[in-house]
């Protein structure tokens, strides 16, 4: 049996925005931005879509088994096991899906950014369950204020810690640098121990990923990996300033 896809065509198309003037700058650029947000758009879609038709494929398979093994009493009950197990994890993934749909409404606080730094580190250890952090000093931007919100952000390390914990061993370690310049700061997320360069999934993101983009860009910033020339991978969490 072939696995359905459930997503089919959308109407999430970029819009087309008249452009002249004087304000042709803004205009380009507002344009651009709605484009990237259309795109984000599809590709949540798609990714439901996809997963809803995995779902289902196993549904029906299991739901022709029983049909198929009703002598078989010990695996009709490891079939029915089954079936539960995919019918709870089809209800979590629903519930996170429809997270899409609704508008991401933020509740900020302002605070400096080494207190930023600490209470995303708090969030990540809490993720990571035990595996050792290590943080640069944040000191320096002492003096710059940043606007988050907390609760939003614990998705987002909720997912950084997933494709970490993806990648290596359990317990390996993880190096957390801050950079930055005039603009805001990149909170740079490493795994140490020479495990080459980690297959990131921020390409073809998962559903979990793509929501935690779209909470980054209701900050004003941007959730990406970036590669090196040795070969390395790291997960990038940029910030604005508030100015």
């Amino acid at each position: 049996m072939r696995a359905r896809d459930l997503s089919g065509p959308t109407s999430l198309k970029p819009g087309k925005a008249a452009v002249g003037g004087g304000d042709r700058p803004q205009a380009v650029s507002r344009l651009a931005a709605g484009e990237a947000d259309a795109a984000a758009d599809e590709r949540l879609i798609a990714e439901i879509g996809h997963e809803l038709g995995n779902y289902f494929h196993k549904l029906y398979y299991w739901a022709e088994f029983l049909q198929e093994k009703r002598a078989d009493q010990s695996g009709d009950a490891g079939a029915a096991n089954m079936l539960g197990c995919t019918v709870e994890k089809l209800e979590g993934f629903l519930k996170q899906a429809l997270e899409c749909f609704r508008p991401v409404r933020l509740a900020p606080v302002q605070a400096p950014v080494p207190d930023v730094v600490a209470a995303m580190i708090v969030q990540l250890r809490a993720h990571l369950r035990g595996w050792p952090v290590r943080v640069a000093d944040a000191e320096v931007w002492s003096q710059r204020v940043l606007s988050w919100d907390p609760g939003r952000m614990y998705s987002v390390l909720q997912a950084i810690a997933g494709h970490l914990t993806e990648q290596a061993p359990a317990g390996t370690g993880v190096h957390v640098a801050i950079e930055g310049d005039g603009d805001g700061i990149e909170v740079v997320f490493r795994i140490e121990g020479g495990f080459g360069a980690p297959e990131f999934r921020s390409g073809v993101a998962c559903l979990e990923w793509a929501l935690a983009e779209r909470i980054v860009r209701a900050h004003h910033g941007r959730l990406s990996e970036r590669r090196s020339a040795g070969g390395s991978t790291a997960l990038v969490l940029a910030l604005p300033f508030d100015h």
